[in-house]
């Protein structure tokens, strides 16, 4: 029941977010840029805690890397500091989770026991 009432939540949040911030974009994508960027955030805390990082996709978590590492520097070069230190952290936040994944399930460990 929790898990429903965050996503009506969420919804509901989004869906006043839009409205009251469609008069000014750039308002609005700054919370986008910073909700985006703490859910990495959270996500990151949660591996630390639980250490436990099975489910996730190295190859996900790479291509995300590549992905705002591009966004962080286009941002850069346009001169939009918004999008190039939301994204700037979001690249850090990438790289503590491709590096908790390689730690947690330690694959040279394996590639030694052969």
């Amino acid at each position: 029941m929790n898990k429903l009432l965050l996503v009506l939540a969420t919804l509901i949040v989004t869906l006043l977010s839009v409205i009251m911030l469609s008069s000014w974009p750039s308002a609005l994508g700054g919370l986008a840029a910073w909700v985006t960027t703490v859910s990495f955030l959270i996500q990151v805390i949660h591996i630390i805690k639980n250490k436990d990082t099975s489910g996730l996709s190295l190859g996900m978590w790479s291509s995300l890397f590549f992905g705002v590492a591009c966004w962080s520097s286009y941002g850069y070069k346009i001169g939009d500091f918004p999008v190039m230190f939301a994204n700037g952290i979001t690249v850090v936040l990438a790289g503590t989770v491709i590096f908790l994944k390689l730690w947690h399930e330690k694959p040279w460990r394996r590639i030694a026991e052969r």
